[in-house]
């Protein structure tokens, strides 16, 4: 039996290490957010009362601030099992499961948005603090559910983040989670502006224009004209219509995938000179979508009715 035990554990250490293959964010690798704060996790074992505690910090300059806690209960198998040793009983509890994780984080003025993994979700946090008082007030969005069962049978979890900072006051960003053996997942696309959360669903709607033309440079200078032109072309746009280009992000797949994914090109013209846009140019196809998504507001924990 101890054989067969050890078998699995080798098993299970594979899917976890694969499973989270960057650095923690703890206090040795923490999240720069500007030249004043970093943000990090930590995680304590209290052997005594068979827990773990996983805390979020904020640091600026020597002042630490305790944004985050949360206790995690180890099952104690000893009972069961009483042959096995500590660091083999530790492996064998899906405690990775339960255990928040840092994923990555950004500073938008007086607050930060924080991306983790926490109570089997992809999870979007907002922090808005107040300087002269010193304390600050928290907003949780779950985004996507990571359901399954076991380690064992489910694998550890994946959870990917894609982001860029259009401006001082709006980001866009690409959330991707799920277990790593049986589904239990997805992906979403956020445009996050002035404090608000909104989700993107690329699908056609009535004004949605499609065709295929290849982009052979992502030089920013190069693509400014050439989405220019097309919008010329496909008549969303006159010649002396403004039109402004500010970057483009590859998704996650396009990153990872060579030759497959996506990649979102963001710009304001004439027709809508206060909002970002997001044109969707899918690599393989050279296909172009524009005006192909709506929008739709992503509820925090404390809105009415969630």
């Amino acid at each position: 039996m101890k054989k067969v035990i050890v078998k699995s554990l080798i098993l299970f250490n594979i899917i976890i290490m694969n499973a989270q293959e960057y650095k923690p964010r703890d206090e040795k690798f923490p999240i720069q957010l500007s030249d004043e704060y970093t943000l990090y996790q930590k995680i304590k074992n209290i052997e005594d009362k068979n827990i773990l505690i996983w805390e979020l910090y904020l640091k600026k300059g020597e002042r630490l601030s305790l944004l985050d806690k949360q206790e995690v209960k180890r099952n104690n198998i000893r009972k069961a099992l009483p042959f096995i040793d500590k660091a083999i009983e530790q492996e064998i509890n899906d405690i990775t499961m339960l255990i928040p994780n840092l994923i990555d984080a950004y500073k938008e003025k007086q607050s930060i948005f924080v991306f983790l993994y926490k109570d089997r979700s992809a999870m979007l946090q907002n922090y808005t603090f107040n300087e002269e008082k010193k304390t600050f007030k928290i907003k949780e969005y779950p985004l996507i559910a990571i359901g399954g069962g076991s380690v064992m049978n489910f694998g550890g979890y994946n959870m990917g983040v894609q982001k860029i900072i259009l401006d001082d006051d709006v980001a866009f960003a690409e959330v991707a989670a799920s277990r790593q053996v049986l589904g239990g997942g997805g992906l979403k696309f956020l445009m996050i502006e002035k404090g608000e959360v909104r989700e993107l669903k690329f699908k056609d709607n009535y004004k949605t224009v499609r065709f295929k033309s290849p982009i052979t440079s992502f030089e920013k200078e190069y693509l400014s004209k050439e989405i220019k032109n097309q919008f010329v072309k496909h008549k969303l746009l006159k010649e002396k219509d403004r039109f402004v280009y500010y970057g483009y992000l590859k998704d996650i797949r396009a990153l990872n995938i060579r030759g497959d994914g996506n990649i979102y090109l963001f710009y304001k013209d004439e027709n809508n000179p206060l909002s970002y846009q997001v044109i969707k140019y899918d690599i393989s196809t050279k296909e172009w979508l524009i005006n192909g998504y709506q929008e739709w507001r992503v509820h925090s924990t404390e809105d009415k009715g969630w």
